[in-house]
């Protein structure tokens, strides 16, 4: 029942070539055969075998009349050039469709690329800003430690003398006329230096910032690139869906 209503036409029924000579002796044996199979009698209770049965016999009457035979082989010959016609007309909307997919691809690639060089290039100006401003920290703690260890040896030198004391009374007077010069010195470098540890923890402090300022406009556009690009993306499947349904339609 199933072969009989899923043939694609009068030939197929009975498993003949399409356009092939029919021979009414061999056809009617066929037909006896496939009629006692598909009666409604030997089927009880499936209602496609009435349908099999009609059709069976409906396919009987077609091909062996000469008329009906040669319109159903033109209408088999013409529902095979509309299939053909169609499938042409797939190939090509598939073909356009596959080519605008991968201009799409070719361009979302070709941006991704772009973008990748210009963060590479932020990154390489980052880096460098960074080494200079680091080199110029390294600058203020050299100065200062250059200030500290000059404080160290003064202080370190009037120490030694007062504790000698043959030079201690020998140099009680000069001392003494020195005393005002060396205080203000002292003085001087004690301004310095903390000149120098302010300077040095602002430029740190300041660096810092920097840093996290950097970071967080770095994720930022990190986040902001993501977000177009799978909006990007979503856009480019819902119109590959919609061509492909379109398509398949």
């Amino acid at each position: 029942i199933a072969k009989v209503l899923g043939s694609a036409n009068c030939y197929d029924m009975f498993g003949l070539e399409v356009g092939c000579e029919v021979d009414e002796g061999a056809l009617n044996k066929v037909f006896l055969k496939l009629s006692l199979e598909v009666h409604p009698d030997k089927n009880p209770g499936v209602e496609e075998a009435t349908k099999a049965f009609q059709a069976l016999g409906a396919a009987k009457d077609v091909l062996c009349d000469e008329g009906k035979r040669a319109k159903h082989l033109e209408e088999i010959r013409k529902r095979e050039e509309e299939e053909k016609e169609k499938k042409s007309r797939m190939a090509d909307e598939y073909s356009t469709v596959s080519s605008s997919m991968c201009t799409g691809w070719m361009y979302a690639t070709f941006d991704f690329l772009k973008e990748e060089q210009r963060r590479a290039e932020e990154a390489a100006k980052r880096k460098k800003a960074q080494q200079e401003e680091w080199a110029e920290i390294q600058k203020h703690r050299e100065a200062e430690e250059a200030a500290a260890r000059a404080f160290r040896t003064h202080a370190d030198s009037k120490q030694k003398t007062f504790l000698d004391p043959v030079t201690s009374i020998n140099t009680a007077k000069h001392e003494r006329d020195q005393e005002p010069q060396e205080e203000a010195a002292t003085e001087s470098l004690k301004r310095k230096i903390e000149s120098l540890q302010h300077q040095t923890a602002c430029a740190e402090k300041k660096a810092k910032k920097q840093k996290k300022d950097k970071k967080e406009r770095k994720n930022k556009k990190e986040d902001k690139y993501a977000k177009l690009r799978q909006e990007r993306l979503q856009r480019e499947a819902r119109e590959n869906m919609r061509q492909s349904d379109v398509l398949w339609k």
